[in-house]
């Protein structure tokens, strides 16, 4: 679940189902976080914990006019950077470098380690606009997976001035 995590958050907290030797490991929801703090507990714990899921509807969502999710004036603007930032400054490289280093020495699962690190990278070059991040979890992509061109295409527009770097997409 790991790589996958690295480059979204599939889970629905609302379902989800976890025994307490988890939170006892990994910690519980960390408060700072006014959004994210699912996606952070859930990239914890796919580091020492497997995942199941169960392929029928747990839960029930209800849209309506007054979800904050439809109603961007609910939602603090300052609140996904912020949770961002937190996310990628801390659990994100640390949770990127454990990948590396199990697919590294198990050899196992290689590609897809490379795809969620190069994937993450791109997410630092754009969204964050964080090159030296990015940098990082390029390199370590191309470490499991050394001939991926667009791995290396990727990570050498991150030494482009930022107007040059934006119209690569």
């Amino acid at each position: 679940m790991l790589p996958t995590l690295l480059r979204s958050m599939p889970v629905i907290v609302a379902s989800m189902m976890v025994a307490r030797r988890v939170s006892d490991q990994v910690g519980l929801f960390d408060e700072r976080y006014r959004g994210g703090g699912d996606w952070d507990f859930c990239v914890r714990a796919s580091q020492h914990f497997p995942f199941g899921f169960v392929d029928a509807p747990l839960t029930l969502y209800r849209k309506h006019a007054t979800n904050s999710g439809n109603d961007p004036t609910r939602l603090r603007s300052e609140w996904q950077t912020r949770d961002w930032w937190i996310l990628g400054a801390e659990t994100m490289p640390a949770a990127a470098r454990m990948l590396h280093e199990r697919a590294a020495r198990d050899g196992a699962g290689r590609e897809e380690a490379a795809l969620a690190l190069a994937s993450l990278g791109t997410i630092y070059a754009t969204r964050a606009d964080d090159p030296a991040r990015a940098r990082e979890m390029f390199r370590l992509a191309l470490r499991l997976q050394p001939t991926r061109a667009k791995t290396w295409l990727r990570y050498m527009t991150t030494f482009l001035p930022r107007r040059a770097a934006a119209r690569r997409e």
